[in-house]
């Protein structure tokens, strides 16, 4: 729906059903964190019913808000359970919500910097699920609740050249095993780039990855027979990934 001729809402509603992969039916080894998983023959593809409202604003030749909610019903979700064999392995561990906003804004940053844009995304995140082993209701694995992205670019057409800045804030993804929990942490990170298309009709870039250097913690935590038994203990690793240099050619032959 118009509300003018620059906000738009829009109201959808649908219904996905989701992709097996054939590796989820085999058994694997993990030999980093000495886990094996059983395969399990009887999985059934996830489902979601999901409805979004969307808000569209463009305040400016170069400027627009948008601001989506949603709301998800899960039917049959994937995560780790105990297996009739007395293994563990993906399986379908029940029904769970998911829901959230996601506000993105974008403004140019005439005159100040000609031909300069800035965008901004933050993603609010929850979600709510029975977990059969616990009898309690948790979070479901790997998302990230809060996460904030900054992006400014500025493009310089009269020299054929581009250059950037990328920012991804503190982040936490956490999975449930049936015997463990891991969570993910990730400290804030930048790019840089450069990139132009002077030369034999190539865009070539030079970037800069993990300028202040990339950290990451990763938690696990143990417990007796599955995670409704005895806490177990912990074991934490930190590691850090030093800036990293590319340099990529793009082409069309």
């Amino acid at each position: 729906y118009n509300l003018s001729d620059t906000s738009l809402v829009t109201l959808e509603a649908q219904h996905r059903v989701g992709q097996l992969d054939f590796n989820d039916f085999a058994a694997s080894d993990n030999a980093e964190d000495g886990k094996v998983l059983s395969g399990n023959p009887e999985l059934v593809p996830d489902q979601v019913t999901e409805f979004i409202t969307t808000y569209n604003w463009g305040f400016s030749e170069k400027g627009s808000l948008k601001i989506k909610a949603f709301h998800e019903w899960r039917k049959d979700i994937l995560e780790e359970i105990k297996l009739p064999n007395n293994g563990q392995g993906l399986g379908n561990a029940g029904d769970a919500r998911y829901w959230g906003m996601i506000t993105d804004l974008t403004f140019g940053l005439d005159p100040w910097l000609e031909n300069g844009l800035i965008e901004i995304t933050h993603k609010i995140r929850r979600s709510d699920f029975d977990d059969p082993i616990i009898e309690r209701t948790r979070d479901i694995s790997e998302y990230t609740p809060d996460w904030l992205t900054f992006k400014l670019r500025q493009d310089l057409p009269q020299h054929k050249v581009s250059w950037g800045v990328e920012y991804w804030g503190h982040y936490t993804d956490t999975d449930y095993l049936v015997d463990e929990i891991r969570k993910m942490h990730g400290n804030k990170r930048t790019r840089v780039f450069i990139e132009t298309t002077r030369y034999f009709g190539l865009k070539a870039q030079l970037e800069l990855t993990n300028v202040n250097t990339g950290k990451f913690t990763r938690t696990r935590s143990f417990y007796e027979l599955d995670r409704g038994g005895l806490y177990d203990g912990r074991q934490i690793a930190h590691r850090i990934r030093k800036p990293e240099v590319k340099f990529s050619v793009w082409g069309t032959f």
